[in-house]
């Protein structure tokens, strides 16, 4: 199958970390996969039966072809309206579903309404697919091996979005009290923009894999609405322990998380947690979990059933 991916270029956008992690899937399952923008030539390519793949800020020249299918996220339903097959994606939140918490067991997720529930993470309404983004590792990718717990280089790691100020997504508010305790216990904090100053998938996997703490926190509106971003799917399959204030995200990993909602709580469990004997074992289970499960693979291979 010839897939365009009609989107933002790696370290362009958030967006384009989830582009790249579709564009290696899809290249993987030995699809013709084309990966392009706005400002591209793409006078040789044929758009006659594609699947296009995009996202509502980077679509503005994008062929509509009516021999084509279109996955959509966050697009304008407006300019698709003629396109006969096409499947809009949104990430997986709680807010889309009933979450049933018996006293005795980690939660459920039961679908709302119209909603079919697929697994604990994936939901479909018949227009519009609900799951997480992913790992960028591919399946083969995620070696148990490489299980670590890093000892000797006291040095927190978070590569991705810090900040905005006064937005909804703010995050600068939960992250700056578990730096405040790194500094406070003599742990140093190396923090990258990757827009900024972007680092290779291969120099990321590398800095989480050997970094003494590498959290996922979240932001408020994140955690509130149950939102599991990628950055924690990505530590775990680095072959670091998932750190997470999001009870949401503990959940899907069946509790098995580093979790406290309180900041400072998380940061002493963390700590806790480094000086358990079972700890190595514990990293190669979340891992194959997300083998298993959080992979583009699976992304790729569920819209691929749906469209």
């Amino acid at each position: 199958m010839k897939i365009i991916i009609w989107g933002h270029k790696l370290h362009t956008h958030t967006s384009s970390y989830v582009h790249y992690g579709f564009y290696k899937a899809f290249s993987f399952m030995g699809h013709e996969v084309y990966w392009v923008d706005d400002n591209d030539d793409v006078s040789p390519i044929n758009f006659d039966d594609c699947l296009f793949l995009t996202e509502g800020q980077v679509d503005k020249k994008i062929p509509i072809n009516p021999t084509s299918r279109y996955i959509l996220h966050n697009c304008d339903t407006v300019k698709y309206e003629g396109v006969k097959k096409k499947l809009n994606i949104q990430y997986f939140h709680n807010s889309i579903t009933a979450k049933d918490i018996p006293d005795d067991q980690h939660p459920t997720f039961i679908a709302k309404g119209d909603l079919t529930k697929i697994n604990d993470y994936t939901f479909f309404d018949g227009g519009t697919l609900f799951q997480p983004w992913a790992t960028d590792l591919l399946p083969h990718e995620i070696d148990l091996k490489n299980a670590h717990n890093e000892t000797e280089n006291r040095e927190c790691v978070w590569i991705g979005t810090y900040g905005g100020w006064g937005s909804i997504f703010q995050n600068h508010l939960q992250i700056d009290p578990f730096f405040d305790e790194c500094r406070a216990n003599n742990i140093s904090i190396l923090r990258i923009d990757p827009w900024a100053a972007p680092v290779s998938p291969e120099e990321n996997q590398k800095l989480i894999n050997r970094a003494f703490l590498a959290p996922s926190i979240q932001g408020e509106w994140q955690v509130k609405h149950g939102y599991t971003p990628c950055r924690l799917m990505k530590n775990i399959s680095y072959g670091h322990i998932g750190i997470t204030n999001n009870s949401a995200a503990n959940y899907l990993f069946d509790g098995q998380l580093v979790f406290d909602e309180n900041i400072q709580a998380l940061f002493y469990k963390v700590l806790e947690k480094k000086n358990d004997p079972n700890m190595i074992g514990e990293i190669k289970a979340l891992m194959q979990e997300v083998k298993t499960k959080h992979t583009y693979i699976n992304r790729a291979e569920m819209i691929l059933s749906l469209i």
